[in-house]
């Protein structure tokens, strides 16, 4: 099932939280250089990152898979829940989709979960901001939000540094 104001973390808050977060969110090596730029480059990802490290009893896996270019979809989360309280959340990439952008809307999923919100219920009762989007697929206007807000945030980063490096 793939299912705004964003808070900012301050930057020097980054390097602990990834690695205060090894056991619970695990990316393949593939992207880790992806997501350490986004944690660098977005506050918005740094806050998303940080609420989900900080969930108890939640266990994050991001992985690419070539599957997925053959599907309607660029990227998924599906959701594994024990009767412990264990909830572990699979993030699925297409290996060509734009990473950041699609890691960010998935973990935006990962948060609509810990912040109490059946999308299921919510897309079955026509609700204006969740919708299926195809069978078994929940999409939301936050997650969208938010996988166009983490690019747009590094882009400007990355402008303001090389503005920044041509004014010296």
């Amino acid at each position: 099932m793939a299912h705004n104001g964003f808070a900012q973390s301050e930057p020097d808050n980054r390097r602990q939280h990834a690695s205060a977060s090894a056991t619970s969110i695990q990316f393949e090596s593939e992207l880790r250089s992806e997501v350490d730029r986004m944690l660098e480059r977005s506050p918005t990802f740094r806050e998303q990152f940080r609420r989900i490290a900080d969930a108890p009893s939640l266990i994050v896996g991001i992985h690419t898979d070539v599957t997925l270019c053959a599907t309607s979809f660029r990227a998924r989360t599906t959701f594994r829940r024990y009767r412990s309280g264990l909830i572990v959340a699979n993030v699925t990439i297409a290996p060509n989709a734009h990473p950041g952008e699609w890691i960010a809307h998935e973990f935006e999923h990962i948060l609509e979960l810990l912040d109490g919100r059946n999308l299921t219920q919510l897309a079955s009762s026509n609700a204006k901001d969740v919708w299926f989007s195809g069978t078994d697929v929940i999409e939301t206007d936050r997650a969208i939000r938010a996988g166009r807000t983490v690019p747009d945030e590094m882009q400007q980063s990355e402008k303001l540094e090389k503005h920044a490096q041509n004014t010296r």
